[in-house]
């Protein structure tokens, strides 16, 4: 089968929510569909609640083991290289897709003519209740309108057709935290966008959440300073992007069938 939208999940440590991830990517109206797991370095045994799905989907759901932990920016630049499809969506492995979370995006690009689709993610919380986005709808439709509209693209919620990493790039794989928004930063003044206003995704909240790691809560500051300082730059060049027909992903990455 020829895929249209291939979904990328970066996975580390994250072996009690990846199945239900997977199953919410299974479950969706949009079966022209792969998966692409890239594990990067977990230690808690993700790998192996992976493989089962690996091997039952004939290829549809595939597995990269990256041996050792780059960081999420690399393990999604590997997904990004070895995905098959047109049309990419990044999706972290704690998080969900809504039953029309691909073709509703889809629908929104093909009829457009867009590069690149944002859309709404509701949150999940304890108990598994559903809450309203972060921002209004209204509000985040108007990010790709603004010079800070970046802080407004949630990451579940973006469909990007691959050549446009050849227009902006790679994610920076020296950004620890924080390379989605560099990454929007770059798309909203070199891609047509365009918004979805049906909820795309379930943005689970828990303690896990990387973003809520102690490293970074320490290093908070410095890290933005980092971040707004490399978009202040590369809204006037993308000279230090990696463009993807000159990306090589690290050799230690593996597929395993």
């Amino acid at each position: 089968m020829g895929y249209k939208v291939t979904v990328v999940t970066t996975l580390f440590n994250y072996k009690d929510y990846i199945p239900e991830t997977i199953e919410s990517f299974l479950s969706q109206d949009f079966i022209e569909s792969e998966m692409v797991i890239v594990d990067d370095g977990s230690t808690d045994g993700s790998k192996d609640a992976v493989l089962p799905y690996v091997r039952k989907n004939n290829e549809r759901i595939r597995l990269f083991d990256l041996q050792k932990n780059y960081g999420y920016s690399t393990a999604k630049n590997v997904g990004i290289f070895y995905a098959r499809s047109p049309m990419l969506v990044m999706l972290d492995a704690d998080d969900l897709l809504m039953k029309n979370g691909i073709s509703s995006r889809y629908q929104t690009m093909i009829n457009g003519g867009f590069n690149m689709v944002h859309a709404p993610a509701l949150k999940l919380g304890k108990n598994n209740i559903i809450s309203e986005d972060f921002y209004p709808a209204s509000q985040r439709a108007k990010a790709y309108r603004k010079e800070d509209g970046y802080k407004l693209i949630h990451a579940q919620g973006v469909m990007i057709k691959k050549t446009c990493h050849d227009i902006v790039g790679m994610y920076d794989e020296s950004m620890k935290c924080s390379s989605d928004k560099e990454m929007w930063a770059r798309c909203l003044t070199r891609l047509t966008i365009g918004f979805d206003y049906n909820p795309c995704a379930l943005y689970r909240i828990h303690p896990k959440q990387m973003h809520k790691s102690d490293w970074k809560m320490k290093n908070l500051n410095r890290l933005n300073k980092i971040t707004h300082s490399k978009i202040n730059s590369r809204r006037k060049s993308l000279k230090d992007i990696i463009l993807l027909r000159d990306y090589v992903p690290p050799e230690s990455a593996l597929e395993i069938k």
